[in-house]
C-alpha cells in the first residue's frame, strides 16, 4: 500500500469536508483486496475483520476508486463486500487504571516509525518524548531508540522485544494507516514470539502524526494499533494523534515550542504511570474535524498560495516540471 502513494498529487483540496490529496489521475482502477487467517490462526475476530474492512473503505474512499473487499479461506471466497460502504472506524476502549510507574530496573525502546528515518518530522517528536523521559530520572542506558526504517536490524530488535517492559512507537499516518515497516517489524516480533507461551506482556504505547489538519483522519490507524495489542496480548497502554505536522523540521524551533512542551509530558507521565494520559491526548488531537475557518481558508484563498508548501518542496528536489505527470496514462 506504502507504494500507491505515488498515485495521489501532494496538493491538498477538501472532499466532503475533509483534507485529501488531488488524485494524479481523472479515474482509478478498480482496487480489490483480500484478506486471510495466518497459517497458525483459527479464526479472525469480528473486531480485527472490521479493522481490516474499515481500512480498505478508507483507502478507497482517499482514492476516490470502486472495488471490493473479499475474505478468502484456504481454496475460496467466504464473503465480498463494497469498498464504497462506509466502515466506521473502532471507538477506542476507555484505558484502565493501570499505573504501573518504569522503575530504575525496567528498559523502555522508542520506535520511529518513518519511511525517512532521521531525516523525518517523526525523529523530531521521539526526541522530545526521550527528553520527557529523562526529566523524570530515567537513565539514559535504560531507553533504546529504534530507527525502523533500517529494516536491516528488525530481527534482531525483535529478539529483545520481550526483555523490555515498555514500548512506544511513534509514527506518521502513511496511506490512513501504519507505514509497512511498522507491520514488518511487528510481523517479526509475532515470529519470533509464536513458539513461546511463557512470555510477560509488555506495555505498549503509540503516536501517530499527520500532515492533515484534522485528527479524525488517523482513526482507523489508531484503531489498527490498538486490534494489534489485542491480538498478541500486550497491555494497550493508549495511542495519541496530532494532525497539522507536515513541515514540522522546516519551522523554527520557537514556533514548535508548544508542541515540543506536550511531548515532553507525554515522555514525563509516560515514566510515572506506564501509560499515555487521556487528557493530554484530547488536548493535542484537535480539531478533530476541520473548523469552519479552515474550510473558509481554502475556499478563499488563492490556489497557488494554500500549495505553495509542497511547491517549494517540488522545487528543492528538482521535480516541480514533472509534478502533474501522468506515467501510467494509456
Amino acid at each position: 500500500m506504502d507504494r500507491l502513494i505515488p498515485l495521489f498529487h501532494p496538493h491538498i483540496k477538501i472532499v466532503n469536508n475533509e483534507m485529501m490529496h488531488y488524485e494524479r489521475y481523472a479515474s482509478m482502477p478498480q482496487m480489490h483486496y483480500a484478506y486471510s487467517l495466518a497459517p497458525n490462526e483459527k479464526e479472525l475476530t469480528q473486531r480485527e475483520i472490521n479493522c481490516l474492512e474499515g481500512y480498505f473503505f478508507r483507502c478507497n474512499e482517499h482514492f476516490r476508486a470502486k472495488g471490493m473487499m473479499h475474505q478468502l479461506n484456504a481454496d475460496s471466497i467466504i464473503s465480498s463486500k463494497d469498498t464504497m460502504t462506509r466502515m466506521s472506524p473502532i471507538i477506542p476502549e476507555k484505558m484502565k487504571n493501570m499505573s504501573s510507574p518504569i522503575s530504575s530496573s525496567s528498559k523502555i525502546a522508542i520506535y520511529n516509525c518513518s519511511p525517512r528515518g532521521t531525516a523525518s518530522n517523526t525523529s523530531l517528536l521521539v526526541e522530545q518524548f526521550k527528553k520527557g523521559l529523562i526529566l523524570e530520572g530515567i537513565l539514559e542506558e535504560q531507553i533504546e531508540v529504534h530507527n525502523l526504517s533500517q529494516t536491516s536490524k528488525h530481527e534482531e530488535i525483535a529478539s529483545r522485544f520481550y526483555d523490555v517492559g515498555y514500548h512506544m512507537f511513534i509514527m506518521p499516518l502513511y496511506v490512513h494507516s501504519m507505514p509497512g515497516i511498522v507491520k514488518l517489524f511487528i510481523d517479526t516480533v509475532e515470529s519470533i514470539a509464536s513458539d513461546n507461551k511463557n512470555i510477560p506482556s509488555p506495555k505498549v504505547g503509540f503516536f501517530v502524526q499527520s500532515g492533515f489538519k484534522e485528527g479524525s483522519q488517523s482513526f482507523y490507524c489508531r484503531a489498527a494499533l490498538e486490534t494489534i495489542c489485542i491480538h498478541n496480548n500486550w497491555i494497550y497502554s493508549g495511542c495519541g494523534i496530532k494532525g497539522g505536522m507536515e513541515g514540522l523540521r522546516l519551522t523554527p524551533e520557537k514556533a514548535n515550542a508548544k508542541i515540543y512542551s506536550a511531548f515532553n509530558e507525554l515522555g514525563s507521565y509516560f515514566a510515572k504511570n506506564g501509560y499515555l494520559p487521556s487528557d493530554i491526548l484530547d488536548e493535542l488531537i484537535k480539531p478533530v474535524h476541520l473548523t469552519k475557518s479552515l474550510k473558509l481558508a481554502f475556499t478563499l484563498l488563492p490556489n497557488k498560495l494554500i500549495q505553495l508548501y509542497w511547491d517549494s518542496q517540488m522545487k528543492k528536489n528538482k521535480v516541480i516540471e514533472q509534478s502533474y505527470a501522468q506515467p501510467y496514462k494509456k
